[in-house]
């Protein structure tokens, strides 16, 4: 959840990558933007469909 808590930018999320060993270098934008898209549509998920309590932790509701 802390993850989703932070609104991480593309920049910071190649960071992320390359401190894990991401090997295609060639490719860094085209997945930092895929995880990027995929934090979005998970906190979507978590306003339609979660309870508030779980909502906050994700940074959602305060």
């Amino acid at each position: 959840m802390s993850f989703l808590r932070n609104n991480y930018t593309t920049s910071q999320i190649q960071t992320f990558l390359l401190s894990n060993g991401i090997l295609e270098i060639g490719k860094m934008d085209e997945y930092s933007c895929l995880i990027a898209r995929a934090f979005d549509e998970i906190r979507q998920l978590i306003r339609d469909k979660a309870r508030k309590d779980l909502q906050r932790m994700a940074g959602i509701v305060r």
